[in-house]
């Protein structure tokens, strides 16, 4: 699904923040070994969420810009810098399709899982690989078809087999195979073109919790949960507790696969 505006990550940012930043830290870890950060360097963080990555990059002592179009996300991000007590973190309300920065202003530019929801993602990887200088790299993460992933696949079966309106035929994200990154991102300007496959494994204590952080923190899902109201959603909810609570013994541990991936322009 395509999130055209900021409004469905405005209205998962808290549940986003509490489940995903930990599931997501070793994505983006890698991809800040991929693009070679270290101090000094300066650091763009596009749709940075609740900043994991943007974060992570300060620690390495890399001059950092996190930016995203949700208010949201940004006021998370913000809350763990002051608590943090980081001040030089430039934090920019801001849309990936129009990046402020010049051209050949930063030495690595990422976007993690962000680009890939983008309405023209070539536009956002294209803005991307603009304000990177010559030689420097951009980094994208991105989801392999759903059925190719554990995690995903177990749990959206789970709930979307109990709709009332049946399953529905499953959207293809961009960038979700090797040959289609690489067409991407060489379509960008890039060249030295890497994409690595990273696998997280996630722990669930009970179906329940599964489902739930499956489901709050999944943009599509709540926007789903808050068309139907309430007293419609909780027993497709339930529903779907007891379809896992069949089919698996917890606790249970799923792997979630991404690719991480990275391009470098031509100097």
């Amino acid at each position: 699904m395509k999130l055209t505006s900021s409004g469905p990550w405005e209205l998962v940012a808290e549940d986003y923040d509490r489940y995903l930043t930990p599931l997501f830290g070793p994505f983006c870890e890698a991809a800040l070994e991929l693009a070679g950060v270290a101090r000094g360097h300066r650091v763009l963080d596009v749709a940075t969420g609740p900043g994991t990555l943007a974060r992570a990059a300060h620690q390495r002592g890399a001059s950092v810009c996190a930016l995203d179009v949700a208010e949201g996300m940004l006021a998370r991000l913000q809350e763990r810098l002051e608590a943090d007590g980081v001040r030089d973190v430039e934090v920019v309300q801001g849309d990936g399709h129009a990046l402020p920065q010049a051209d050949d202003s930063v030495d690595a530019a990422f976007s993690m899982f962000g680009v890939i929801f983008f309405t023209d993602t070539d536009q956002g990887l294209a803005e991307l690989a603009r304000v990177v200088r010559p030689g420097g790299r951009v980094v994208v993460s991105s989801w392999p078809p759903v059925t190719k992933s554990p995690m995903m696949h177990t749990l959206s079966q789970a709930v979307t087999r109990n709709l009332p309106m049946g399953p529905p035929t499953p959207e293809q994200l961009p960038l979700n195979s090797p040959v289609a990154i690489r067409a991407a991102l060489a379509q960008a300007g890039l060249e030295e073109i890497e994409v690595r496959r990273v696998v997280v494994p996630s722990r669930y204590e009970s179906a329940a919790e599964a489902i739930d952080r499956f489901t709050r923190s999944a943009a599509p899902l709540r926007l789903l949960a808050r068309a139907m109201g309430p007293f419609a959603w909780r027993p497709l909810r339930d529903a779907a507790v007891a379809t896992l609570e069949e089919e698996h013994t917890f606790p249970l541990t799923l792997d979630l696969p991404a690719f991480v991936s990275k391009g470098v322009k031509p100097r």
